[in-house]
């Protein structure tokens, strides 16, 4: 920009008083908006705005003669920023809570409707809209997550008729939240790449408690590149955001987390049932365990149905919980690894699923052990109550 005349008499004037007064400030503003000059920090202040996952909208409030509020305004209509539009498959327990706080973060929300209409109804209330089929997301939207019970559906969502690759564009980001098998996760992200979409692995930690809350664990899979594009998305639903690697690392990641998961109930059931058998209440059980180097916070939750029996405490089934730990043990055998841990724990999930007991909650594969040793575990408790 060439300096006017009346720009250079004003600086001249400041160098004199040795001085910028706020009058002279508000001179030279004013002269430089007469010549339509708006700063390149002024530019990059926007679109730094625009790029906020928490920006709703941005205000320019500017004095009265001057014109660069209507040329920033130009230039963001003319820059073509936006937020990408969200999709969403799997609104159940967890998606529920992590799509509510996508709407809170202000992108626009697209939902596949299911046989329970509470939580789609409940986000449709809140702004979402709600697309026919995946294939239809997948033409309105610019990142899907999937938050689905296993790889089979998953590989439906992708790769099935209506799917999700029937309608990709280029540049579809695939978001899948899902605890799947790695070996699927990497066929889907290879049938994406062939039309130009991306895979990106990002299971969770955490309950639907935190989902609601925005702060689940996230395990994310894909280049850097992808991470950083997705990274102001997830951050709408997670309060740890760790990227593992490469595509398919996250979901690893997931199955470690989740084989600690079944030892530990399977642990925790056994040594309730057994302190109980030699008169050790699980109330006394819980009262020494908690505070010790052995409680967590997986052990509170657990120990919340067990002792208080609340329902609510862990809401993850038993049969989900049995698929990850078949799917460790299909890892460790491609992995040539032994894993005598996870195959023991297994036994105890897959013959409450054989039981017709696979919708219970995890805590409550204490109840069964219990009851495969004789033992009224809830008798226990009340027991130990007294």
């Amino acid at each position: 920009m060439k300096a006017s005349a009346a720009i250079r008499h004003l600086v001249e004037k400041a160098l004199y008083v040795k001085r910028l007064t706020p009058d002279l400030g508000r001179q030279i503003n004013a002269e430089l908006s007469r010549m339509g000059y708006i700063s390149d920090v002024d530019y990059e202040a926007l679109e730094l705005l625009m790029n906020d996952e928490e920006t709703d909208a941005v205000v320019m409030i500017g004095e009265i003669g001057g014109q660069l509020e209507s040329d920033a305004a130009h230039w963001y209509k003319n820059s073509g920023i936006k937020k990408p539009v969200i999709g969403f498959i799997g609104v159940g327990f967890m998606g529920h809570g992590m799509a509510k706080n996508i709407l809170k973060g202000g992108y626009e929300l697209w939902i596949l409707g299911n046989r329970n209409r509470a939580p789609v109804e409940s986000l449709l209330s809140m702004g979402a809209k709600e697309a026919a089929s995946p294939q239809d997301m997948a033409a309105k939207c610019d990142i899907i997550h999937l938050c689905l019970s296993n790889s089979p559906q998953v590989e439906a969502v992708i790769t099935g008729e209506s799917g999700i690759i029937a309608g990709a564009r280029k540049g579809l980001i695939v978001i899948d939240t899902t605890t799947a098998d790695p070996t699927s996760t990497l066929a889907m992200a290879e049938k994406l790449a062939e039309v130009g979409a991306h895979m990106v692995d990002a299971p969770l930690g955490r309950t639907p408690k935190e989902a609601e809350e925005g702060m689940l664990d996230a395990m994310v899979g894909c280049d850097a590149a992808l991470f950083d594009q997705v990274h102001p998305v997830i951050d709408c639903w997670a309060g740890t955001i760790t990227r593992i690697g490469e595509v398919g690392t996250g979901h690893k990641m997931k199955l470690l987390m989740n084989f600690l998961g079944a030892a530990y109930s399977a642990l925790y059931s056994e040594a309730t049932v057994l302190g109980a058998a030699v008169g050790i209440s699980p109330h006394a059980f819980r009262e020494v365990i908690a505070p010790s180097r052995l409680g967590s916070g997986f052990f509170g939750t657990f120990m919340q149905y067990v002792c208080d029996r609340d329902e609510n405490a862990h809401k993850f089934s038993i049969a989900n919980l049995s698929k990850d730990i078949r799917y460790v043990n299909a890892m460790a055998t491609d992995a040539g690894v032994m894993n005598v841990m996870a195959s023991a724990a297994r036994h105890y999930f897959t013959h409450a699923e054989a039981i017709g007991k696979g919708g219970d909650f995890v805590p409550m594969l204490s109840d069964h052990i219990g009851n495969l040793n004789g033992m009224d575990l809830a008798a226990e408790v009340a027991k130990g109550k007294k």
